[in-house]
């Protein structure tokens, strides 16, 4: 059997996990597309005297894989918070830190299969199949129109709100026409751990039906979570939208 391979390295360049030992619950990672911040969690259990939260800036290198395979670094992450909860009997304390996304891997294939975990919603296709935004040219003394595509055939959407440049209408457009075309599908599917599979990366399903299986996918965030207690394991929840098109 499989096991998980999940190492937290400290300040001083040494694995804490060992340290930790059996007080060690889980980790947990969170990779997002796009510019929003990663995020690490690491949970464990704690008793009176409760140990210092660590300094402002402490900064965790993870490192992760499967035991039979090639581990991959996961990146820095900065020390932002931590909880301390429990009863008079338990205690746990969480830490968390934040980190820049990663760059774009291979397909994610999620096949379906008994006893897992989703949620699929479809919703009809983007209606407009091109998106525009107004802009006042200086240069001309006129209104000026920046013209984008989306999925949908209607004519076209015209953003209500001019832009005050070209380049915050392209903006403003580009971001419209890709939120016609995200917003149509989105799903969460809980799957086997893999040293691969990174946000942003394509999405492709099998077994859940012949129009789901065929959707442009992209992964929009995976949440990893390695738990450390009796027939732990490594499991990932994939979020999933329909990918941008250009």
């Amino acid at each position: 059997m499989r096991r998980p391979i999940v190492q937290i390295i400290g300040q001083s360049g040494i694995d804490l996990i060992p340290g930790w030992g059996s007080a060690l619950i889980s980790v947990s990672w969170t990779d997002v597309d796009g510019g929003d911040s990663d995020e690490l969690n690491i949970t464990y259990s704690v008793s009176a005297p409760f140990p210092d939260s660590p300094a402002e800036g402490t900064r965790y290198r993870l490192i992760y894989g499967w035991d039979l395979s090639g581990l991959r670094d996961g990146g820095l992450y900065t020390y932002q918070s931590d909880t301390l909860g429990g009863d008079p009997e338990t205690g746990y304390m969480r830490n968390a830190g934040t980190t820049a996304s990663g760059a774009v891997m291979p397909t994610i294939v999620i096949p379906y299969r008994l006893n897992q975990n989703f949620s699929i919603t479809s919703e009809a296709r983007g209606k407009y199949k091109d998106i525009g935004a107004g802009y006042f040219d200086p240069s001309k003394g006129i209104q000026e129109l920046f013209e984008g595509g989306s999925i949908g055939s209607a004519s076209r959407y015209l953003n209500l709100h001019p832009a005050r440049t070209k380049d915050e209408a392209e903006y403003a457009g580009k971001a419209q026409g890709a939120e016609q075309a995200r917003g149509t599908f989105s799903g969460s599917f809980e799957a086997d751990g893999s040293v691969t599979a990174m946000s942003g990366a394509p999405v492709k399903l099998d077994g859940f039906g012949a129009s789901r299986d065929a959707a442009d996918l992209v992964a929009a965030s995976i949440e990893h979570n390695v738990t450390f207690e009796e027939n732990g394991g490594w499991t990932m929840m994939v979020e999933v939208e329909n990918r941008q098109r250009k």
